[in-house]
């Protein structure tokens, strides 16, 4: 029978994640495993909103499921000391784990060995290139790489006899744009008064030629560069920069192959260290900018030439295709527009599946959404989960026979696919702190940030797909019990229908007011729009400022709509930092001339208010039809075309960072 081992990243589109998990596929392929990639996220990063959520799947990585683990230690422990992360994974005991990117006393691990060839990158800008003004980009100390990284560095400059001063030590943070921004403000207070700058990672290295290039500052004529990592900016920055490569892809191919010893007998712990290697390209002097075919020169001197598979993967990345990918996006987007129920969907996954390039799916729910609030312990699968969809690509037909399996103890019952496919990503079903269930979908050979961005598509609209199955199953329920019906509307009938905090319509007012409109609209042929407002940054105000500012920053929102609205339009307060109105006459013309009424009575009330924080919210709307005339439908369309465009705006961000 063939084995099935897991990977445990913090996502999948992050170069990191990607190079260790093309490194285990090519070791899968060879040894003829089965790898399930788990995108978990790393414990605590619920301070960057949702991601928390993710952790949703970890209840999946069990001896029952899998015969081994491979986790991504270093990424996952991002957030927490070494002791509060092996007590994070201890629930995944007895499964036997190799740890990568962090020394664990008695587990297997493997990790990479940068020292020497950090120092001898250093040690060449000195030697060869006579350098000895040097600026560092550096981190918090209490992260460990800056801390190792930064004691190399320095081990260096005293051998040699070089003193540097606390200005010329930059904390960046590793982030691209304070690594611009900080740069630009050294050379304007102080000048050009260095020759060298070493990064401790290549984001800073790359945001450090820009802001240097905006200072009117050559690289390397006037000053030399070097990162960390060798990341594919690394490759396509201008010029190309010098760095380390701690053989990424080698370390998840280690990882595997320490794992299939372990399983094949060989259980004493053994840590593998792979040796990093220096990296000499343009932005060091080294490599001639006219050598377009030559990657990098080692450290022996020799010029390395692109592979046709990496030159590949260029091509691959300059706009064109991206635009392809793109628009692949927009095709889905366009097609899922509309909100249908589970029954339909089934009709229509097939079709999605195969315009986006996938080679199948399965969709496994729960009896009904879990919830699962950040800072609340791990995530307790449910023991009963049902297969309610299974698609192959080629079989033109899918499955929608319901089978029940404990996701503890059989995540993928036998006959949920035909094929078996040599990686799967497991991706969880969740909406805002709800968790639904989970996907099974194969690896294909597209873009991981692509891919990424299309589970999460896909997540939203099976989600929305079983939230109006269970709302038609409610409203059926409802028809066929009068007495219930009467009662509950009696109860509706005691309730309030304003919102005690903004005093303007709560949800079960706008809902109430906004369906009478619509019916309205409808009847006398006008058009209408109903709207999606979101805060952004909710969260950040109530942890910075706490809950009474957030409060505040509600009532401001809800006197923006005000204040932009006309007396005919219906407002409401949805729930939370959630708002919606709806306004008749409108089209997608005037939605635009709205969102500039919006952002100018934001500014208008930031400046009066004076607050330490600024308000400002997201807009999605969608217009009523004759086809679509229900308030929560249209809601729900409206919620998903302002995540839709969130998420291919932060894509087209994310490719335009990589292409600069």
């Amino acid at each position: 029978m063939q084995r099935k081992i897991g990977l445990a990243v913090h996502n999948i589109h992050e170069e990191y994640s990607v190079e260790l998990i093309r490194g285990v596929q090519k070791f899968c392929k060879e040894y003829n495993y089965q790898l399930f990639i788990f995108p978990i996220n790393a414990k605590h990063a619920d301070k960057y909103g949702y991601e928390y959520r993710h952790g949703g799947i970890k209840g999946l990585i069990s001896i029952n499921n899998l015969d081994g683990l491979i986790l991504s230690s270093a990424s996952l422990s991002s957030f927490m000391d070494v002791k509060d992360f092996l007590e994070s994974i201890s629930q995944l005991e007895p499964l036997p784990t190799v740890h990568i990117g962090i020394d664990l006393p008695g587990k297997n691990c493997v990790t990479s060995d940068s020292e020497d060839a950090f120092k001898r990158m250093v040690s060449h800008l000195i030697e060869k290139h006579n350098k000895k003004d040097f600026i560092l980009l550096t981190s918090h100390d209490n992260n460990i790489d800056s801390r190792n990284r930064t004691k190399w560095f320095l081990d260096v400059l005293e051998n040699h006899n070089i003193k540097i001063d606390k200005s010329h030590m930059l904390n960046c943070d590793f982030n691209k744009n304070s690594a611009k921004m900080n740069i630009k403000d050294y050379v304007m207070n102080n000048g050009v008064d260095f020759d060298c700058v070493v990064s401790l990672n290549d984001s800073m290295a790359i945001g450090a030629i820009k802001g240097l290039e905006d200072c009117s500052v050559r690289i390397p004529e006037d000053v030399l560069i070097t990162g960390f990592d060798n990341y594919k900016g690394a490759t396509y920055s201008l010029p190309t920069l010098t760095t380390i490569n701690p053989q990424l892809n080698e370390q998840g191919y280690q990882a595997a192959l320490l794992l299939h010893n372990y399983l094949n007998g060989e259980k004493t712990p053994v840590h593998k260290k792979i040796d990093s290697v220096e990296i000499f390209r343009s932005s060091c002097g080294c490599l001639s900018k006219d050598k377009y075919l030559v990657d990098y020169i080692d450290k022996n001197g020799n010029e390395v030439n692109f592979s046709l598979n990496e030159i590949t993967q260029i091509i691959h990345n300059n706009p064109g295709n991206i635009n392809t990918e793109l628009y692949s996006l927009h095709q889905l987007t366009q097609s899922s527009m509309t909100v249908v129920n589970l029954t339909k969907l089934f009709n229509l996954l097939p079709d999605y599946i195969e315009r986006i390039s996938l080679k199948g799916m399965a969709i496994f729910i729960y009896d009904r959404p879990k919830k699962y609030a950040p800072n609340t312990g791990e995530f307790k699968i449910p023991e009963k989960a049902t297969r309610i969809f299974s698609y192959e690509l080629g079989t033109r037909k899918a499955n929608i026979v319901p089978q029940e399996t404990n996701p503890v103890k059989d995540m993928i019952p036998a006959g949920t696919f035909n094929s078996e496919f040599e990686t799967l990503v497991v991706y969880p079903l969740f909406e805002t702190q709800l968790q639904y269930g989970y996907i099974l979908v194969p690896l294909t050979e597209n873009d991981l940030l692509y891919y990424e961005v299309v589970l999460e598509l896909f997540s939203k609209e099976i989600t929305s797909a079983i939230r109006l199955d269970n709302e038609e199953k409610e409203n059926l329920k409802l028809e066929n019990s009068n007495s219930k019906l009467k009662k509950y509307s009696s109860e509706l009938s005691i309730l309030s229908t304003t919102d005690e905090l903004t005093k303007i319509n709560n949800r079960r007012g706008f809902m109430n007011a906004a369906q009478k409109a619509i019916k309205d609209t409808i009847a006398r042929n006008k058009s209408g729009m109903i709207i999606f407002c979101d805060m952004d940054g909710m969260k950040k105000i109530n942890d910075t400022y706490g809950h009474d500012a957030g409060d505040r920053a509600i009532q401001a929102e809800a006197e923006v709509l005000q204040r932009a609205c006309r007396n005919s339009d219906i407002i409401g307060r949805l729930g939370g930092d959630e708002f919606a109105v709806y306004v008749e006459g409108m089209d997608r013309l005037g939605f635009e001339s709205f969102k500039n009424r919006i952002k100018n009575e934001t500014t208008f009330i930031n400046n009066r208010n004076l607050e330490e924080f600024n308000i400002s919210m997201s807009l999605g709307c969608t217009e009523v039809t004759e086809d679509c005339h229900n308030i929560s439908k249209l809601l729900i369309k409206a919620d998903k075309e302002l995540y839709i465009a969130k998420k291919i705006r932060h894509m087209q961000m994310y490719k335009s960072k990589t292409l600069d």
